[in-house]
């Protein structure tokens, strides 16, 4: 009897076994399709949960706070907004003043290479200063010399 349970445990591990063989190949086509998303739940995952760490410990740093250090905590947020601000308004003069920079680069070039014809002068600008030529032309046109 025992070795008539043993006989049958053995055909349906062959079985068992026939039946993963056959579905392996399917089901890893299926599931294949599905790992860049679950790379991408995995990243997200990660990354949230830093970023609830990092609460955490602005948390325990809020706790830690004294009275008045957390009434000026609104203060504190202001002055660092003012300083990101700042460093905005600098870049934004900084660009406006290489844009004149370049304007008068190419009004000298143009007025300099006033024997060549106009297409030509446009093409030796854009050559010698990088700047593309509808930028070339449009400063032109607003000096008026187009």
């Amino acid at each position: 009897m025992e070795a008539c349970l043993l006989v049958k445990e053995d055909e349906r591990q062959q079985v068992l076994n026939q039946l993963s063989q056959r579905l392996a190949q399917p089901i890893q086509q299926i599931t294949q399709q599905f790992q860049p998303l679950a790379k991408s739940i995995g990243h997200i995952g990660t990354s949230l949960y830093a970023n609830y760490q990092e609460c955490l410990e602005v948390e325990r740093g809020l706790d830690d706070l004294s009275i008045n250090e957390y009434v000026m905590l609104p203060q504190r947020l202001k002055q660092l907004r003012e300083q990101r601000q700042a460093g905005g308004r600098e870049r934004g003069k900084q660009m406006t003043q290489d844009a004149e920079m370049r304007r008068e680069k190419v009004i000298a070039m143009w007025k300099s290479l006033e024997s060549t014809a106009k297409r030509d002068r446009v093409g030796i600008i854009v050559r010698n200063t990088g700047i593309p030529k509808s930028t070339v032309w449009r400063i032109l046109s607003k000096a008026g010399l187009k």
